[in-house]
């Protein structure tokens, strides 16, 4: 049978969903009753107008009497969700790589051409939006073969949205994009892409069947020699419905239910029991947390709902690194690995939107790495427990990042460069197109919590940037702490460098001072940098007038009652600034305050 499968990819914003939906209508034409959102079926993904699940969509279409079975995929566009992207590339035998004609080559399409060359699958240009007043068809040409190294004659135009060109692209996926291979023995190798939950059935798990016949009942192993028993099987039809099937044929895109509790991840091998040698199908695909945020209900009595909510989401949504965390502010919740703060936004959403649950996310955390004076290595994104005084070094995490932008914002983005910290390494002016490279080091606090926006507001939506870690590296970094009334609150303790740590300390104590309502003692704001006091304020105690009364008199009465009033307050300091209750009047700085 001749397969195809095949995803869609881009930048964000160049036409994925779009062109997806037009080649599934033009290949169901005849049948009535389709689903209108088949791509973007999850709420937040129609409401914000992007892609954030990928979706495997079977279609079946004939040709010259021949039947091809047609398995698209559209992916996410945004950086966040690359990995997403990466890990149906490696399911797939070919790729479409969009570029939209009003922007053109941009930095992750480089980065995403790349990645298809060195995984060797076929490539599909296909320059989108043709129709647009904006459209730059020949110059967006020029960039692929200058930057790429295409052959312009075989790049496919297209407009998604006016329908033009759809045609042509599903000669092209016929033609060129080949069908799986299959190896010389029928031994069963089952990949497992993705996994989410069933109300009905429990953990639906998304599969290619890479080699041999599957079928139900079968009872296959994974590298550990743990058997497992195909219980269903099926494919997901043009209606994004899951349809049960009594086999799978090899190279297919399909779906089964397991009877074993033991949860597979992306990259996962189930394989025939004859298989002997399991070492050569060891999961090398790995997601590796960028931020980290904490999770708390508003209502502590929620906790066992949000913990039913995390674990749901642990299998569809790349929620990476999941612990239960105690705060002695927010009490018991879960602190979570993201890809980036965009994506850790999208979880919030799908949380309060989706399960109708209120809850707190705590500001982003980075992953550092701290040496001790034993020389022992430590990585952390919290420093609640951490010894101060028994650190000798921190390292911060260095990504390499890729700016591509028009010519024009050259020199907003060389100001932008120098004061976030970045070096250089490659700088490169396209006179010819237009346009500009710039290649840096960039330490990831001021990537995720500046530059990543910023770049975006100072060109208009034209720059675009792609980034990956590089290393850990020591720079000038200290610790910052916070005390009020010499009670340190380790919640807002954080790690700054020479350029930021003044922002830092005012925007907190701006904060505390707005939040923190008085109280009948002074309460004393200090902000130390690796124990040294750089600022300090006051918020100003209530006072009441004891003397109001004592009008005319003896000048001893008076003088009296505001002597008992003094020792009064100091006995009352003595006691409440031991015990400060203030968690609920910094809940909202601990989250904001970056």
């Amino acid at each position: 049978m001749n397969i195809k499968n095949f995803c869609i990819i881009s930048h964000i914003d160049h036409g994925k969903s779009t062109l997806s939906k037009n080649i599934i209508e033009h290949i169901l034409k005849n049948i009535k009753n389709k689903n209108k959102n088949i791509i973007d079926n999850i709420d937040i993904e129609q409401e914000k107008g992007i892609t954030i699940k990928s979706k495997n969509i079977k279609l079946e279409y004939f040709t010259k009497n021949k039947k091809y079975i047609l398995n698209l995929i559209d992916t996410p566009g945004h950086i966040d969700f690359l990995n997403e992207v990466y890990k149906y590339v490696n399911a797939c035998e070919g790729c479409l790589l969009l570029i939209d004609s009003t922007k053109g080559i941009q930095a992750q399409t480089i980065s995403l051409y790349n990645y298809i060359k060195k995984k060797k699958k076929e490539i599909l240009i296909i320059v989108n939006k043709i129709d647009s007043k904006n459209s730059n068809v020949n110059k967006t040409l020029e960039e692929i073969k200058k930057i790429l190294k295409i052959n312009i004659n075989d790049i496919i135009l297209c407009s998604a949205k006016k329908n033009i060109g759809i045609n042509n692209i599903i000669k092209n996926i016929i033609k060129k994009i080949p069908n799986p291979q299959k190896e010389n023995n029928n031994l069963l190798k089952v990949l497992i892409i993705d996994s989410w939950k069933d109300s009905f059935n429990g953990i639906v798990y998304l599969i290619k069947l890479e080699n041999g016949f599957l079928y139900k009942n079968i009872i296959l192993k994974n590298i550990n020699n743990i058997k497992f028993k195909i219980k269903e099987i099926g494919i997901i039809n043009y209606n994004n419905k899951k349809i049960k099937t009594n086999y799978i044929n090899i190279g297919d895109i399909g779906w089964i239910l397991i009877d074993n509790k033991i949860i597979l991840k992306p990259g996962d091998y189930l394989l025939d029991i004859k298989i002997i040698n399991l070492n050569k199908y060891k999961n090398n695909y790995k997601l590796i947390p960028k931020v980290y945020r904490n999770i708390y209900t508003e209502k502590n009595e929620n906790y066992n709902k949000l913990e039913k909510i995390i674990e749901e989401l642990y299998l569809n949504n790349q929620i990476l690194h999941i612990n239960k965390y105690k705060s002695n502010i927010f009490g018991i919740g879960f602190k979570c690995g993201f890809l980036g703060i965009f994506h850790s936004n999208i979880i919030k959403e799908i949380i309060i939107k989706k399960y109708k649950l209120n809850i707190i996310m705590t500001k982003t955390n980075i992953i550092y790495k701290l040496l001790n004076k034993k020389n022992e290595i430590i990585k952390t994104d919290s420093f609640v427990n951490i010894d101060k005084n028994d650190i000798k070094i921190i390292k911060e995490p260095i990504y390499i990042c890729r700016i591509f932008s028009p010519l024009k914002y050259i020199g907003k983005i060389n100001e932008l460069c120098l004061y976030n910290r970045c070096k250089y390494i490659k700088y490169n002016i396209l006179n010819s197109l237009n346009k500009i490279e710039i290649i840096i080091y960039i330490p990831m606090y001021e990537l995720m919590n500046i530059f990543f926006n910023e770049i975006k507001s100072i060109s208009n939506g034209y720059a675009s940037i792609y980034y990956k870690f590089y290393k850990f590296k020591e720079n000038k970094l200290k610790f910052l702490e916070v005390m009020i009334n010499k009670i340190k609150i380790n919640e807002l303790t954080t790690i700054v460098n020479d350029k930021n740590y003044i922002k830092i300390s005012n925007n907190i104590i701006n904060n505390l001072l707005k939040n923190i309502k008085r109280k009948n003692f002074n309460l004393k704001i200090q902000v130390l940098i690796n124990n040294k006091i750089i600022k300090s304020k006051i918020i100003k105690q209530f006072r009441k007038n004891v003397t109001e009364k004592c009008y005319g008199g003896d000048i001893n009465r008076k003088n009296k009652l505001l002597k008992k009033q003094k020792i009064g307050k100091k006995k009352m300091f003595k006691i409440s600034s031991k015990n400060i209750n203030i968690n609920n009047e910094i809940k909202k700085i601990i989250t904001t305050y970056d």
